[in-house]
């Protein structure tokens, strides 16, 4: 039997559980739960028709819930319990939401099976659902609350590891890392599990490289064209052109927005971690290219090194800028800024 069609006998299997409530009552879950459609219906619409207060609904879903669980026991929920708590067992006795609903449903969007499933494990007497908060997305673990303490502990120590360090880690390393300097008193051994773990926070994040660090990191979750730019060059590991930079944005899987060339040179030209390298070539300054034309370099070089041999101030220049040797000696003509000595060697001139 397919996921699907476990999901759908689910669904049937509630639309007749809550035939145990009256009319009312059984309107009232199913809009609150979205048994219907999968969208959940507020306190205030489904009052608002009945013209009857929130409160009011919110009494009738409290009695229609108590109702629910003391029914429980005449329905045969057992295989989905079960399957349920396969699930959970499976991740480390926590799961993600919308992760549990694409295990049960293939869907992980809100939808009438999954709301069944929530139903089900909400009037169940072994599961917990907890709602997302500023730190933890929405999931779901068993009622012992020590399961969700060991998760909530784990991701809280991964957290201040991360802040600490301020380094992402590559998915490989990730149960490495976390059981020799980040996760001390929690024994996780499984890299799904740690995955699962990790994916409820709402500070923890990976980017589109398998690195996984905080979502406040630019380079984690990249919240405009520079940010992509920088993690594209990165994987490149190479000098690009703008075109081809915004190319490889509009090709990974960033989201929906395309990335115009022309925005791409004019937001990189002005960012620090970018440098102009050649015609339309960047480079991350990371990888050791110093910003500045190329008079600016060889006016620096000069400086340390003082005078110098044309020969080698063209072989610095080249090694440092994507240009053709004839660029640099059209520079080294600028008489304001340069002269040569007795040696052909040249130096900067005293201004």
């Amino acid at each position: 039997m397919s996921d699907l069609q476990i999901a759908q006998n689910l669904k049937g299997q509630v639309t007749n559980f809550i035939g145990v409530l009256n009319k009312r009552s059984q309107d009232v879950i199913s809009r609150r739960f979205g048994l219907k459609n999968g969208r959940k219906e507020t306190l205030e619409s489904i009052g608002s028709g009945y013209k009857i207060t929130r409160e009011r609904v919110r009494q009738i879903e409290e009695v229609a819930l108590r109702d629910l669980r003391r029914n429980f026991g005449r329905f045969n929920f057992n295989p989905y319990v079960q399957l349920t708590t396969e699930f959970l067992k499976e991740y480390g006795n926590a799961l993600k939401e919308d992760k549990l609903f694409s295990l049960f449903s293939g869907n992980e969007k809100s939808s009438a099976e999954n709301a069944a499933l929530v139903l089900m494990m909400a009037v169940s007497n072994q599961f917990s659902r907890f709602i997302e908060d500023d730190d933890f997305n929405t999931f779901w673990s068993f009622k012992d609350p020590a399961y969700s303490e060991k998760v909530r502990n784990a991701v809280a120590q991964f957290v201040t590891f991360l802040k600490r360090s301020k380094e992402a880690v590559k998915e490989d390393n990730l149960l490495e890392v976390s059981t020799t300097r980040a996760i001390r008193d929690v024994s996780i051994n499984d890299l799904k599990i740690l995955i699962s773990y990790l994916s409820l926070s709402k500070h923890i994040g990976k980017n589109i490289f398998g690195e996984w660090g905080l979502v406040a990191w630019p380079h984690i979750v990249p919240r405009g064209v520079k940010d992509k730019a920088y993690l594209v060059l990165r994987r490149e590991n190479k000098p690009k052109h703008f075109n081809e930079i915004a190319q490889l944005i509009n090709t990974s899987s960033f989201d929906r927005k395309k990335a115009n060339a022309q925005t791409v040179h004019n937001e990189l030209i002005k960012d620090d971690r970018f440098v102009l390298v050649g015609r339309g070539l960047y480079a991350l300054a990371e990888w050791g290219y110093e910003p500045g034309t190329i008079k600016d370099l060889v006016t620096g070089f000069l400086k340390k090194k003082g005078p110098t041999p044309k020969d080698k101030i063209v072989a610095f220049v080249t090694s440092a800028r994507f240009v053709k040797p004839n660029t640099v000696l059209l520079s080294l003509q600028d008489s304001k800024l340069f002269r040569k000595d007795e040696k052909g060697r040249v130096f900067l001139k005293e201004i």
